[in-house]
């Protein structure tokens, strides 16, 4: 048997709600109708039972050897003149004196008769009267006791039948269901104008068809290698696989089935956000995710319209095939990007040797002149000077440990000088860390060239950089690399904090390439070697970086190259090495 179409299952289960609308709506009018005609009715009958109670002619009536001689035919009367359904009289030990149907005198009353005999008004519903369901008030009714006095000698009850069908007629319920009709023939039109869409936007598919195909487009996305993103025409991601999610970081699970996502929620890199915002069409381009560059593809997708007999296949004009949304590829390109943040690290490495070479350069050229005149004390002065100039800025003579870490932080004293920053060292490494020298590079390197760009921006106290590092031992076991790179330039401030380790994140207003990435290598390589990072603002802009060491280093009982030509330049000269 051929299933329902999407359209008619949504028009029924819309009837079905709105009948159940229409029920409730149709109650709610019905006792609210019931509850305003029985009040009235009350009313009524407590002011004709009133009225009837207080005629002489009752009282009389009690007082003679019949009363129900001289009771019944008031009894037709008030019915009679009033409209009411039903009048009573009532002795003093309950029973019905006059009725308005014959063989009931002298039978019991079955109403509540207690509180009238103190002198109170009775009002209630009843539906055990033979009457049926009727609003019935009860008085009572005075007259003169054996002792002369005013007492209560019976009671009167006057009451009217309420029938249901009177109740519907008066409320809006024939309204209610007139509208309930108008609005179900507008949900028909709009479930067959809503089937006739869903026919061209499903491409004549029905819900168990759409699932099917579904389930296997999406197990055959999920098992690819290469990260695949799906966005609609609004730039909302409706799919990405585990590879896109490994790739670029982002968050949630790999289907759609729960909604599309906006980029933002789904921690889609702001670059390529941009381009699924933008959804133009580009083969092959780098973007930066962290510390990886990652080659993207984006290729609008086209809507599919259904042919003749249900066939699937691509519309024809041009209007029907506009862009119903992007796929965008996503493939890995790690490898070239370590490979450019080394060769950056490298570039600014040799750029610092080079600024180092240059002056002592200079130096040596001065110290050449001053012997080829015949000074020597000035030129033994000038090496001095410059031997203690050394000392002054730090020095590496404790670096034994690393000599990359070593030479990097040697290289960095010339370039910080150039632009007017001092940079001072505290090197206590006996032996040597174990550690990658592109990662220490990487870190080092950048952590020192942002602080050494802080310090040039402060104030004549603020232009000064230091680094320090030692070995620890804090839990007796594998010994930590602790190192320290503070400036004195100004701290930066809570928003700048919350997002300086993104990659692509920068304060300077330059957009140079490969602007903003220099924190985020060093967050990566910190992560990568199972250590941590973190930035205190105490006393200047001080980051701190503790890397586990994995491999127990051996000592060393020589210096690096660059002390050791220190030491023997200072022998050399009759001074003791520091």
């Amino acid at each position: 048997m051929r299933s329902w179409s999407l359209a008619r299952r949504v028009l029924v289960v819309q009837w079905i709600a709105l009948a159940a609308l229409t029920i409730a709506a149709g109650v709610s009018t019905y006792l609210q109708t019931r509850s305003v005609i029985f009040e009235r009715t009350t009313a009524a009958t407590t002011q004709l039972a009133r009225l009837g109670a207080d005629d002489p002619r009752v009282a009389a009536a009690y007082a003679s050897a019949d009363p129900t001689a001289g009771l019944q035919p008031l009894t037709d009367r008030i019915i009679s003149d009033s409209g009411m359904d039903f009048a009573t009289f009532i002795s003093r030990d309950g029973l019905r004196l006059s009725y308005h149907r014959p063989g009931y005198i002298g039978t019991p009353y079955s109403g509540t008769l207690a509180p009238v005999w103190n002198g109170e008004t009775v009002t209630e519903v009843s539906t055990t009267a033979t009457a049926g369901e009727s609003a019935r008030s009860v008085v009572p009714v005075y007259g003169t006791g054996p002792d002369g006095g005013r007492t209560i000698v019976g009671a009167l009850t006057v009451g009217k039948q309420v029938k249901a069908l009177e109740v519907m007629a008066a409320s809006d319920l024939p309204n209610v269901l007139l509208t309930s009709l108008a609005f179900a023939l507008v949900l028909g039109l709009g479930s067959w104008w809503g089937s006739r869409y869903l026919q061209r936007a499903t491409a004549g598919l029905g819900p168990e068809a759409l699932s099917r195909h579904f389930a296997v487009a999406d197990a055959a996305l999920l098992s690819v290698d290469e990260g695949i993103l799906l966005a609609d025409s609004a730039g909302r991601i409706v799919f990405h696989n585990r590879a896109a999610d490994a790739l670029l970081g982002l968050r949630g699970g790999a289907s759609a089935q729960g909604g599309p996502v906006d980029a933002g929620a789904l921690g889609l890199p702001p670059s390529i956000a941009d381009l699924v915002a933008s959804g133009r069409r580009v083969e092959d381009e780098p973007h930066r995710v962290g510390t990886r560059m990652v080659i993207v593809s984006q290729r609008p997708l086209q809507r599919r319209g259904a042919g003749r007999g249900g066939e699937r296949g691509p519309v024809a004009s041009p209007a029907a095939g506009m862009a119903a949304g992007t796929v965008l590829t996503v493939h890995d390109h790690s490898a070239v990007q370590a490979l450019a943040g080394e060769l950056a690290s490298t570039r600014s490495f040799s750029d610092a040797l080079r600024a180092q070479n240059h002056d002592h350069a200079n130096r040596l050229h001065t110290l050449l002149g001053l012997l080829e005149v015949d000074r020597p004390e000035e030129a033994r002065a000038l090496l001095l000077e410059s031997l203690a100039s050394a000392r002054g800025r730090g020095g590496v003579e404790g670096a034994d440990g690393d000599a990359v870490l070593a030479a990097l932080a040697q290289g960095k004293i010339a370039q910080a000088a150039e632009r007017g920053v001092e940079l001072s060292l505290e090197l206590e490494l006996p032996r040597r860390t174990g550690l990658p020298a592109p990662d220490l590079v990487g870190i080092f390197g950048n952590l020192i060239d942002n602080a050494i760009d802080a310090a040039a921006e402060a104030g004549p106290g603020g232009r000064w950089v230091s680094l320090q590092a030692q070995l620890e031992d804090p839990d007796g076991e594998a010994p930590w690399l602790v190192a320290s790179v503070a400036n004195g330039g100004a701290a930066p401030d809570q928003a700048v904090r919350e997002h300086m380790f993104e990659a692509g994140f920068s304060t300077k207003p330059t957009r140079a390439l490969g602007r903003g990435q220099g924190l985020a290598i060093v967050s990566a390589a910190v992560a990568r070697l199972g250590g941590r990072v973190e930035l205190a603002t105490d006393s200047g802009t001080v980051f701190t970086v503790e890397l586990p060491l994995a491999v127990e280093p051996e000592p060393l009982e020589r210096l690096t190259p660059s002390a050791h030509a220190a030491g023997a330049a200072a022998a050399s000269l009759g001074q003791e090495p520091s």
